[in-house]
């Protein structure tokens, strides 16, 4: 599966559905905000918060990246349009990827919500794999986009473990100003709303925060039962979305993450690196909406 997208001649504003809309991207953000107010719902201990957009018929689940805040998603969720009622959540510093994707559930169950559609990103989609596996009835179709397979490699998993074990020991500045330098290239290269975005958002995360989304990415990277017939009695499509460019998923990743879903559709940007939803969302999103109805245009 082979999907063409566009890039914005514009990227500092964006023309969404019919091209009625366009507005800077402060704006649209602000909008967003004000017309979608936080809902949650507590699951064990925990206080589970997301933005509902939309009333359409095709129930999604939007799983954002490593800064686990699902308004993130905003720009990408405007220009898929109408006809989809989509669930954005945050992600809280929990402990396990169960205890995680056992909180996204209990969200759909306040929804009142069966299967969706689930679209992730990057640390999101390490999220989205283990979803489809421990509550498959849950996921009606799955989108992988920009991000991994669990580690092969011995080695590496120790080394990864190890990091996530002294990071206890770090104070909060230390662990903030790492996780700062790791992902902040991915926004430069964009619009320069999303630069201070990431910024503030960082700046609001707590120390517990940043230390589970690490210890959550080394609890998968050493996820030993994924297999590329794991999820053969499971009737749901998958589709990949990828870069020839990402420096964060080189190529070896790319070509894991394809080798374990060998059923998926595949569509590759070129010239976005890590960075496609953000530089290109109604591209970005275009190919989702067609993955997710196909005779959508």
């Amino acid at each position: 599966m082979r999907l063409e997208a566009r890039t914005l001649s514009n990227p500092r504003s964006l023309s969404f559905g019919m091209g009625s809309i366009a507005a800077p991207l402060d704006a649209l953000w602000a909008e967003f905000r004000a017309s979608h107010s936080v809902a949650q719902c507590r699951h064990a201990g925990e206080t589970w918060r997301y933005r509902r957009v939309g009333v359409g018929t095709e129930p999604v689940m939007w799983l954002t990246g490593a800064l686990g805040i699902g308004e993130f998603a905003f720009a990408q969720i405007l220009a898929l349009g109408d006809g989809f009622r989509v669930l954005a959540p945050d992600y809280p510093p929990v402990h396990s990827l169960d205890h995680l994707v056992d909180g996204l559930v209990a969200i759909l169950d306040a929804e009142g919500l069966g299967a969706v559609h689930v679209i992730s990103g990057s640390f999101g989609g390490m999220v989205a794999q283990h979803l489809v596996r421990r509550h498959s009835k849950r996921v009606r179709s799955l989108v992988l986009s920009h991000t991994a397979a669990p580690e092969s490699a011995p080695a590496r998993i120790a080394m990864v473990r190890a990091v996530v074990g002294t990071l206890g020991l770090w104070p909060g500045w230390i662990v903030r100003a790492l996780f700062r330098r790791r992902l902040r290239g991915i926004f430069a290269v964009a619009d320069t709303f999303w630069l201070r975005y990431f910024d503030s958002t960082v700046a609001g995360l707590s120390r517990a925060d940043l230390v589970s989304r690490v210890r959550l990415a080394a609890e998968f990277a050493g996820q030993t039962g994924y297999g590329p017939h794991d999820l053969d009695r499971w009737p749901g499509r998958v589709l990949i979305m990828d870069a020839d460019d990402d420096p964060h998923m080189p190529a070896a990743t790319r070509a894991a993450l394809r080798a374990l879903y060998p059923q998926a559709g595949v569509h590759s940007f070129s010239g976005t690196g890590h960075s496609a939803a953000i530089m290109n969302p109604e591209g970005y999103a275009q190919v989702i909406r067609r993955f997710l109805i196909p005779r959508a245009a």
